[in-house]
């Protein structure tokens, strides 16, 4: 199947996605880290997390809803009938909503996965309405098979696993793919120069305090997230994909020290 790329890209002023997670209905917000000392505790996808994910993400994660829609749209693009879009760390499945607007009436088969029991929860519950065409199941996606893939989106999940983890889940979902698939990839990144990434780190902290969060709550997530988030540089990540058998590859979106790519299985 030829690629489809007359399809136009909406960047801006984009409108809400149908369907809405739970803890964005009920406007609960990040308050996690806003006492002295909490962020000792290394950080995880837990209940707490899970309530507030989607007001976190949203300020945290520079155009986040954008880059969602951004995924739909490719996803959209690249997608065979009869076959399955896999969501790997889906969250709240917040990019279920995006799809259903994306695809309307036409048919198509999505699954999200997430180890987080309490992400799977709110996702389900989000979406009951949605289904059969929205699926969620909890699971390691190191560990879980893809079967009848056009499509795999993975959204900010590649730097929470392991380094020697990263490049054997790639390997398989290449596999996994259907001819002319593609996988949807963002990341938070470093950039081979240390100064240009200690300047962007800077730029994102202030994104951060734009967004509502103080010094403090900055400051206590970092040392949560020390060992816990593993950022690899923009072109170590491409090597991987390359090394992979995916091309062409190509970033499709970059803010800072956030970036989305393109591969895709010719």
């Amino acid at each position: 199947m030829p690629f489809r790329w007359a399809r136009g890209m909406k960047f801006s002023s984009l409108p809400e996605p149908v369907g809405s997670t739970p803890a964005a209905q009920s406007g609960m917000k990040d308050e996690i880290f806003k006492k002295p000392g909490s962020g000792k505790t290394p950080f995880e996808f837990n209940a707490q997390v899970a309530a507030v994910f989607d007001d976190m993400v949203a300020r945290s994660v520079p155009f986040y809803k954008e880059v969602l829609q951004m995924s739909a749209e490719l996803a959209r693009e690249f997608y065979q009938p009869g076959t399955e879009i896999f969501d790997l760390g889906c969250s709240t499945g917040a990019l279920a909503g995006n799809l259903l607007r994306e695809f309307g009436d036409a048919a198509f088969s999505y699954t999200g996965i997430d180890n987080s029991a309490d992400m799977i929860g709110r996702a389900t519950a989000g979406f009951e309405a949605a289904a059969p065409r929205i699926r969620f199941r909890q699971g390691d996606i190191t560990e879980t098979e893809f079967t009848n893939a056009s499509v795999v989106v993975s959204n900010y999940t590649f730097q929470f696993l392991r380094p020697l983890a990263r490049q054997a889940l790639l390997r398989k979902i290449f596999a996994a793919l259907k001819h002319d698939g593609c996988l949807v990839l963002s990341e938070k990144c470093l950039e081979d120069s240390a100064d240009v990434s200690r300047v962007f780190a800077d730029r994102y902290h202030a994104l951060k305090e734009r967004n509502g969060y103080s010094k403090l709550e900055i400051a206590e997530k970092r040392d949560a997230l020390e060992n816990v988030l593993i950022p690899f540089r923009v072109n170590e990540n491409i090597e991987m994909l390359r090394e992979a058998g995916f091309n062409p590859v190509s970033i499709f979106f970059k803010a800072y020290n956030f970036a989305s790519f393109l591969a895709v299985k010719s």
